[in-house]
């Protein structure tokens, strides 16, 4: 009995220590703050090392050792607080704190709670993910002040002489992922970036997309700031947005206007803007009044204020379809979307087989083909027609072979693709996976491509090879 007791008392106190000295998630803007001392909670508040948490949010810090006084500023606040007291003063005047600074293990903690909204920022808590989550831009701002923005405005450079291509980027993370149009890039697999202070480096194409026109590329740097990606489902007509891009390279150029209208075209949802997009501005940044990012300025058209951009939710989805949600700052509510929430498609989706190398509107479909064909391809047929969204999925294609007991599984290949609102089908084309001789001819039988969506039958077809 009394081991028991022991033991329980263990128990209890292990659970407690666990609960005041648990590491939760710091995420600001979206992005996650790495700390090189772990958070803890105390009294229900968290506690984070104090140079990380006020560099994130902008601030300046300075520390005092006479006094222990931690003195920060940002713009006109000024805050001051005193290792173990719980007082803290605010542009000179006194605020009562629920847990005070501390220091653990060499390392001074302050409460994040305290810091992040005495610099205007909102703080919510999440009890079940035990994370933290900080938005800084929950004030309007002016003009000027949205404008400071365009340090996350790059120029992106391909080529060279009179084939030299030149558009802008919105740097999306601190450690060097870009978005920008797939047709700033045109058929060029890298090129340079120019950041706003004129520094250089040379990018990779991690992802490009051209029939939606965006691309993500990479530079090797760490520190940057970066747009903070707001909500544009949200949007209303008329509001104030702001763009500022690179147009003939001239760096941050900011142009103020109005959003005009939300469109879908072609398979675009896309932002009409009163703001002027110019011959370089494409990839650009569109901002709100509170200087987060709302689309990716897109394309205008010579006469008129017709101007477009990519609504940036789109483009967040994009992202995520893509895999890299995780690196960069894309909306939690985004994230765990993830990939097969967006769809929706039709039972009707059928699976059609080829010999032709390209697909036309004149393509010839056929359920039966010669063993001595090179190649064999297989086209899905999506009855897709929800207005006003884009859709990503993530599809499972298997490939069989009939044998008297049945099909014997041949193989199985995963991707991710799209579909756009104003399809009456999407169409994937890629070449079956069939049995081949020594001499590469398919071996004749009867052959089944079965497709799946999130484990979900959707379509299936069937052909011979004679």
């Amino acid at each position: 009995m009394r081991k028991f007791l022991g033991f329980a008392v263990f128990f209890l106190l292990l659970m407690i220590a666990r609960e005041s000295y648990a590491a939760p998630a710091v995420m600001l803007n979206h992005n996650y703050i790495q700390f090189d001392t772990s958070p803890i909670i105390e009294e229900g508040r968290v506690l984070v090392p104090l140079r990380a948490i006020f560099e994130s949010l902008g601030a300046s810090v300075e520390w005092d050792e006479a006094t222990q006084k931690i003195i920060s500023k940002k713009e006109e606040i000024q805050i001051i607080l005193t290792i173990g007291q719980k007082k803290a003063v605010k542009n000179g005047q006194e605020v009562s704190l629920d847990v005070p600074p501390k220091v653990v293990e060499n390392r001074t903690l302050v409460p994040l709670r305290f810091i992040s909204e005495a610099f205007g920022a909102e703080v919510k808590w999440d009890e079940a993910a035990q994370r933290v989550t900080i938005d800084s831009l929950v004030t309007k701002l002016t003009t000027e002040e949205v404008s400071k923005h365009g340090n996350t405005v790059v120029s992106v450079i391909c080529g060279e002489g009179d084939d030299m291509l030149q558009g802008s980027g919105v740097i999306l993370s601190s450690h060097g992922h870009i978005i920008t149009n797939a047709h700033v890039l045109d058929e060029y697999i890298t090129g340079k970036v120019v950041l706003w202070d004129g520094r250089e480096y040379k990018f990779a194409v991690l992802e490009v997309d051209y029939d939606y026109d965006l691309a993500l590329i990479k530079i090797n740097a760490l520190g940057l700031p970066f747009a903070v990606i707001g909500d544009s489902d949200k949007l209303s007509i008329g509001q104030d947005v702001i763009a500022i891009g690179n147009p003939l390279d001239l760096q941050n150029t900011v142009s103020t206007g109005i959003l005009s209208g939300k469109r879908s075209e072609k398979g675009y949802n896309l932002l009409q803007v009163s703001t002027p997009i110019s011959f370089g501005s494409s990839g650009g940044a569109l901002f709100d009044s509170y200087g987060k990012l709302i689309g990716i300025t897109t394309m205008g058209f010579l006469i008129g204020d017709l101007n477009f951009a990519l609504p940036v939710d789109d483009v967040a989805r994009w992202i995520v379809a893509n895999d890299f949600g995780e690196d960069i700052g894309v909306p939690l509510e985004i994230l765990q979307e993830g990939k097969g929430s967006y769809l929706k498609l039709s039972a009707a989706a059928i699976v059609k087989f080829t010999d032709a190398d390209d697909l036309h509107l004149d393509t010839e479909f056929k359920s039966r083909i010669s063993k001595s064909n090179g190649e064999i391809f297989y086209c899905v047929v999506f009855n897709y027609k929800q207005p006003n969204k884009l859709v990503f999925y993530e599809l499972t294609v298997t490939h069989y072979l009939k044998q008297d007991d049945g099909y014997e599984e041949i193989y199985t290949e995963t991707f991710y693709s799209l579909c756009k609102p104003h399809w009456e089908g999407a169409y994937l084309f890629k070449e079956v996976q069939v049995v081949r001789d020594l001499n590469g001819c398919a071996v004749p039988g009867n052959y089944k491509t079965v497709c799946h969506v999130d484990g979900v039958k959707i379509a299936e077809g069937e052909f011979e090879v004679y």
